[in-house]
């Protein structure tokens, strides 16, 4: 694992530590939704920092539309 990797992974998880309760739960619900994952999976994933290539570039992907406003906090 590059470190580049091992910083993604650190700041995936910092951003959704760093989310409010609503916030979570809908950041949750829509990388389930996209993702394919089980709440569980996402759950051991995030606890972990167990994130495959692909799957980490899926939620940095989700992180940046809703900080670009594609995707919103309602």
């Amino acid at each position: 694992m590059t470190k580049q990797e091992i910083k993604k992974k650190t700041t995936v998880i910092s951003y959704y530590r760093l989310l409010e309760t609503k916030q979570k739960s809908l950041f949750k619900q829509t990388v389930i939704d996209k993702t394919g994952w089980s709440i569980p999976t996402f759950s051991y994933k995030f606890r972990e920092k167990n994130f495959t290539k692909l799957e980490l570039e899926a939620v940095e992907s989700i992180i940046d539309d809703f900080k670009t406003g594609k995707l919103q906090w309602t």
